[in-house]
């Protein structure tokens, strides 16, 4: 005997299989994006270890993945978590990506450059790790690391970042692995392969260089510059511009959850330092912190507010930097335009100097098009003949 539905067109029942699939995605899609247990209890791994953290990042994220594309959950971090936060998930996601796709640029593919380019950066370091696996100095070829080192900082300045994370790995201490960047990486790659031993060390506080620290010691500064005011002049600016994503963990440990203190006391400790190059390198990270903190009233006050012009350039310079990183070009450009004149050089180069992160939305050589400001095309023509060549090659 014929079943009752045996007389249904196929074409029918494929529609219908067809519309039940894409409304079971969409359902699992928006299930993902509100569940409480999921995106939101991201900030329940931040008060952990470092090892813990990760832990607690990769059981969130893997389910996730397999609804989301990496692209669409990065997006949803940044709109709902810290930046340093948003970055440190980043370096998860990205990792198991790597992991999931067996090879560098299909992994990288997936990536966008949300949250300062946190995928992009897990997938480069993953590799890294593939290539060398968890070694100790003294069982690693040294020179293979440099050979693959120098390839790939001609990748771009994302793999080259990634090496410096993989050093730090290795050497456990600064100095050597500051030092190691310099064997292979050229003068404009060797900054971002030192922010990667910076920002694989941080947070400090996590790994037990400053477990002793409490709410009460963060009345002095010293802490909350570590470990920039021990190291040679040469390393400053890397460190100095870094030790935000230090000073911000200390604070996620102390469960400080008032932004306003926490931007204060970021900006009482650069302003500890004597007028000069320590100083200067503190406040364009501070700059950048506050560019990507949404949950400041008024951020710009910040910058503004400096009684030194040439602290207020900085700073500037690092607003700029880090709202063009993070997709506020707009913000960045207007906020150049209203302030004083002769401040305006070094903000314009930040923005310009923003567009060396993927997915930046601005193309340089378009962005004074339409202004008489000759401070905007001098501090253009500056990127393009220095900052650009340094970073891409003589791109």
């Amino acid at each position: 005997m014929r079943h009752r539905f045996s007389k249904i067109p196929v074409r029918y029942v494929v529609y219908v299989a067809v519309a039940l699939g894409a409304l079971t995605v969409a359902y699992s899609y928006a299930y993902a994006k509100n569940d409480t247990s999921s995106i939101a209890k991201i900030n329940t791994c931040f008060p952990l270890s470092k090892e813990e953290e990760r832990t607690c990042l990769e059981a969130i994220v893997r389910p996730l993945l397999a609804i989301m594309t990496a692209g669409e959950l990065m997006e949803e971090l940044q709109q709902s978590l810290d930046h340093l936060q948003c970055h440190r998930t980043g370096h998860v996601i990205g990792s198991e990506l790597r992991q999931r796709h067996g090879s560098l640029f299909p992994a990288l593919d997936q990536c966008t450059a949300a949250c300062t380019s946190g995928c992009i950066h897990g997938v480069v370091y993953q590799d890294l790790i593939h290539t060398f696996g968890d070694y100790n100095i003294d069982t690693v070829n040294m020179d293979f690391v440099k050979s693959e080192g120098v390839q790939a900082c001609n990748l771009g300045i994302h793999a080259c970042h990634g090496v410096g994370h993989l050093l730090y790995r290795l050497y456990k201490s600064y100095i050597p692995a500051l030092e190691y960047c310099k064997t292979f990486a050229t003068e404009g790659q060797r900054d971002m392969c030192q922010n990667g031993v910076f920002m694989e060390s941080y947070p400090a506080v996590k790994s037990g260089e400053l477990s002793a620290v409490t709410l009460e010691s963060l009345q002095e500064p010293d802490e909350l510059l570590y470990p920039c005011h021990g190291l040679p002049s040469e390393f400053f600016a890397p460190c100095y511009r870094l030790v935000y994503l230090n000073q911000w963990a200390i604070f996620d440990m102390l469960g400080l959850d008032d932004y306003t203190t926490r931007a204060n006391k970021t900006f009482e400790a650069c302003l500890s330092l004597s007028p000069g190059e320590e100083r200067q390198y503190c406040l364009i990270g501070a700059g950048q912190q506050i560019a990507r903190t949404s949950k400041l009233s008024d951020p710009t006050s910040y910058c503004r507010n400096l009684d030194l012009v040439e602290d207020r350039r900085k700073c500037n310079f690092g607003f700029a930097m880090a709202s063009v990183n993070y997709g506020r070009v707009e913000n960045a450009w207007n906020y150049c335009e209203a302030i004083a004149h002769n401040e305006k050089h070094a903000c314009y180069y930040g923005i310009f100097s923003g567009t060396l992160v993927p997915d930046s939305n601005l193309e340089p050589s378009q962005a004074c098009s339409g202004t008489h400001d000759a401070t905007c095309l001098e501090a253009l023509e500056i990127y393009d003949t220095v900052h650009r060549t340094q970073y891409l090659g003589g791109a």
